[in-house]
C-alpha cells in the first residue's frame, strides 16, 4: 500500500533538505541531509523533477520551516514530547534548540529506522535532546500500544507532526490516523499535518509520480478543515 513509499519520499525529502541547507537564504540548515538522502535521494530528486522546475522540491523547504517553528513554539509553551510520525530520515532532534529535557519520539518502518541510524552513527550525530525510536507501521492500528510502551505520556500535551504522511494513506486511513492521534492527545496537544485534495493529487503532473510511492492516496474531496474537526481536532 501507499504508506510503503515513504521509504523511498524519505531520501527524497532529505535531498530537497539538503539542497536548501546550501542556500545563502536557506530557510533552515540540516548538516545531515545529504548523508541521509545518500546517492539515491539525488537520483529519485533528479528523476522526478519537472521540466522547468528548479534543482530542489519547493514545498519541501517551507513545509519542513513550518513544522519546524511549530515544534519549536509548542516546546516554549512547555510541550515536553514531540511524537514525529513517519518520521523517515528527518533530523529535528538533532538540529532544532530544543532542551535536552524535552522527548522525541520517532515512528516509523523497523527497516527504514535501521538503515537510518547506521547513517547517524556513521556521521558521529548526537541528539540534542532525548530521543526514542518506535518502529511502527501507521496504517495498522496497533501503533499507539507501541509508542506508549515506549514511554510517550498521553496525560501530558504534546505536538504531534505527519508531515508529508496523508498523501501516502487512503481516506479511512487517514481517518483512524487521526481518530488515534486525537485519543493519545492531552488537552493542549498540537497536531500538524497536511492533508491535500483531490484535485492536487489528480493534476497530471504529479500523477506519475504518485502511482510509483502511493498507489491509494488520500482522496478528501472538499471541505477539508471540516474533515479534521470531526475528529475531535480544531483546524487552524
Amino acid at each position: 500500500m501507499g504508506y510503503e513509499g515513504l521509504g523511498i519520499t524519505g531520501k527524497l525529502t532529505a535531498a530537497g533538505r539538503a539542497v536548501e541547507s546550501r542556500r545563502a537564504d536557506r530557510l533552515f540548515e540540516d548538516p545531515l541531509a545529504e548523508a541521509l538522502a545518500g546517492e539515491e535521494g539525488f537520483r529519485l530528486m533528479e528523476q522526478w523533477r519537472l521540466p522547468g522546475m528548479p534543482e530542489e522540491n519547493p514545498t519541501i523547504a517551507p513545509r519542513t520551516r513550518f513544522y519546524d517553528d511549530l515544534v519549536i513554539e509548542a516546546v516554549a509553551e512547555g510541550l515536553g514530547q514531540v511524537v514525529l510520525l513517519a518520521a523517515g530520515m528527518d533530523t529535528r532532534a538533532f538540529r532544532l534548540p530544543l532542551p535536552a529535557e524535552v522527548i522525541v519520539f520517532e515512528l516509523d518502518q523497523p527497516e527504514l529506522l535501521e538503515q537510518k541510524q547506521a547513517i547517524l552513527e556513521q556521521q558521529h550525530a548526537e541528539p540534542r535532546c532525548h530521543r526514542i525510536v518506535v518502529p511502527a507501521d501507521l496504517a495498522e492500528d496497533d501503533w499507539p500500544h507501541a509508542l506508549a510502551t515506549a514511554g510517550f505520556d498521553d496525560a501530558a500535551p504534546a505536538v504531534l507532526i505527519a508531515e508529508g504522511l496523508s498523501w501516502y494513506l487512503t481516506e479511512d486511513e487517514n481517518a483512524r490516523l487521526l481518530d488515534n492521534l486525537a485519543s493519545l492527545a492531552a488537552p493542549g496537544s498540537r497536531l500538524g499535518i497536511d492533508i491535500v485534495s483531490r484535485d492536487a493529487l489528480e493534476n497530471p503532473a504529479v500523477v506519475p509520480f504518485f502511482e510509483f510511492t502511493a498507489p491509494h492516496p488520500l482522496a478528501v474531496r472538499d471541505q477539508r478543515p471540516r474533515w479534521v474537526s470531526r475528529r475531535a481536532w480544531l483546524a487552524g
